[in-house]
């Protein structure tokens, strides 16, 4: 058998350049080359090494199994093992310092070497793959860090979408029953409780009532649906205090609330969260979480917990606003309503004395006029009370009205009208009694015919009239034309007195409404027969509109349908 030159298998240049360990055994496993890689990191010289046995020189080899290696190759089987599965091959350190010793995490080959197509001996190829090891850990962390922010973004993301939830269902929340039912339904599924309830104070402050709830036993929620504010537990606290109260383990509940223990064995035995609902300063109530088992609180967790809270005492205040908003409401509406029927019981009363007086006074005025019963000045005494009687017959008459439309008892019957024929009729009544003012009435060709109730329209085209006169004191001339626009008929009033502020114009077909140029005028009323007009004309499918200037004039425009024909009307 020829010899075998060891050192020729291992040259110089492998021996003293490779960036590996390069370890060579006869067939016995007798060490026949060591590098001077292996030399540098292993602290052992080859001179030492050469001749003796692998697994005497690292017996360890034996003890965690890896000799099996070697005997494969010496049978003919390249081996590759990873650092991943065995760590390292021979045990050498990463750096010098002994007292940090750490083995330096190594790749290795092991495969047959061959001469001549025969095994003789084996050869390993080390690496040291401690730097990869540290970077591939280094990325690892950073990919878990990685995964921990995207889990954190994805936990905010579904906590800021419960957020949103919240605030839509407290937005349409209008009760604090409905506050209290959405807060908790939300803050159980965003934080995994198993329990939860909303208490609020009572309004002589002694105890807290349970508004909702969820999750608790029916005779558990008897027992505890009022909790004196003396009471010694979480939600009490709470309020008193204004202050979270957090209990994330059964070490810390039991050393400040041990009379919960025996309540806890029965109930769900895991943290407690107890969070004040704060509006202005003041605790209003307090938000409940039980939770099944004991935890600690992430800092999202606190945060959503108290951002929970804030909106929920928030929207605890909405409610209440909105109770007593609607409570004031339906007592305004009572006296409205209670109002509205004093008007038409009072009117109604007011109207059959008044007008015996009026047809009295009437009646003495004609009779002493005709017979000289009585000296001028008591007739025009008599002529002061029938005059004033009149007037306060108009106001009566007036304030009928108005508690008719406000209790919608104002009804109107139409029938096909001409409406020119109505305004002449009332335009030869008033003008014998005008003496500072000139009438002048403009009538189209042909008849303006409208379905109208012609009580109702003669009202309206009267109190036109009239306050076109009375609001020119000074006197002047008084324009009412009419006209077909279309499929609607116009008819427009014309005056030149004191006019009407722009600021009033809005305002003035509200009734009491009153613009503020007529004080100084002294001009009497009491702002209802605008109000009145627009109402009629609203009855009859119309429109009444206003152009004014104050010192200008006033023009009034009522626009009614126009009838149209039926074939009952050919």
């Amino acid at each position: 058998m020829t010899a075998i030159d060891w050192a020729a298998i291992l040259p110089q240049w492998a021996h003293d350049l490779v960036a590996q360990g390069i370890l060579i055994t006869d067939s016995e496993l007798t060490i026949r080359g060591w590098n001077r890689w292996l030399e540098l990191h292993s602290g052992e010289c080859a001179d030492d090494l050469i001749g003796r046995n692998l697994l005497e020189v690292y017996p360890d080899l034996a003890v965690r199994h890896l000799d099996i290696y070697y005997y494969q190759a010496l049978a003919g089987q390249v081996n590759l093992l990873a650092q991943r599965l065995h760590g390292y091959l021979l045990a050498m350190p990463v750096s010098d310092d002994q007292a940090a010793y750490k083995p330096m995490q190594q790749s290795a080959r092991i495969g047959p070497l061959l001469e001549q197509g025969r095994v003789v001996g084996t050869i390993t190829i080390i690496e040291d793959v401690t730097e990869r090891v540290v970077h591939e850990a280094e990325l690892n962390h950073l990919l878990t860090q990685e995964r921990m922010a995207r889990a954190r973004s994805e936990a905010v993301g579904v906590r800021i979408a419960r957020l949103q939830a919240v605030t839509v269902a407290l937005s349409e929340a209008l009760t604090p029953a409905q506050v209290a039912e959405a807060v908790v339904s939300h803050g159980i599924a965003a934080l995994g409780a198993a329990e939860g309830l909303v208490v609020l104070l009572t309004e002589d402050g002694t105890a807290l009532e349970v508004v909702s709830s969820a999750g608790y036993r029916p005779e558990m929620l008897d027992s505890w649906q009022r909790i004196p504010i003396d009471m010694p537990v979480p939600l009490v606290d709470a309020v008193r205090t204004s202050t979270p109260i957090l209990l994330e383990s059964q070490q810390a509940r039991d050393s400040r609330y041990p009379q919960l223990a025996a309540f806890q064995a029965r109930e769900t035995a895991g943290a407690l969260a107890a969070l004040p609902l704060v509006v202005e300063g003041r605790a209003i109530g307090a938000l409940g979480l039980s939770f099944a088992d004991f935890r600690r609180f992430s800092a999202d967790d606190i945060a959503f917990m108290l951002t929970l809270a804030h909106q929920c005492a928030q929207a605890f205040e909405r409610a209440q606003l909105y109770e007593s908003e609607r409570a004031a409401l339906a007592m305004a509406k009572e006296a409205l309503k209670t109002r509205d029927m004093f008007f038409s019981i009072a009117s109604h009363e007011l109207k059959t004395p008044l007008t015996s007086l009026l047809g009295n006074a009437q009646l003495l005025l004609r009779r002493s006029a005709r017979e000289d019963l009585l000296p001028k000045r008591e007739q025009r005494a008599v002529g002061v009370i029938a005059e004033q009687a009149t007037r306060l017959n108009k106001m009566i008459a007036a304030l009928l009205d108005i508690s008719r439309i406000e209790m919608g008892h104002l009804s109107i019957v139409r029938v096909p009208m001409d409406l020119c024929a109505l305004i002449s009729r009332v335009v030869s009544e008033v003008q014998p009694s005008l003496t500072q003012h000139s009438l002048h009435w403009s009538r189209p060709d042909e008849p303006l015919i409208v379905d109208g109730d012609e009580l109702r329209l003669e009202q309206v085209v009267q109190n036109l009239l009239q306050n076109a006169i009375k609001y020119s004191p000074a006197g002047g001339a008084i324009r009412i034309w009419a006209e077909r626009q279309g499929n609607a008929a116009r008819l427009s009033v014309a005056d030149e007195g004191i006019g009407i502020p722009a600021a009033a114009l809005p305002h003035l077909f509200q009734r009491f409404y009153r613009a503020e140029n007529v004080a100084p005028q002294h001009i009497s009323g009491m702002g209802i027969g605008l109000y009145v007009v627009k109402e009629i004309v609203s009855l009859h499918g119309g429109t009444v509109a206003v152009e004014s200037a104050a010192d200008a004039g006033s023009t009034f425009t009522v626009s009614l349908p126009l009838h149209i024909p039926t074939p009952e009307d050919l």
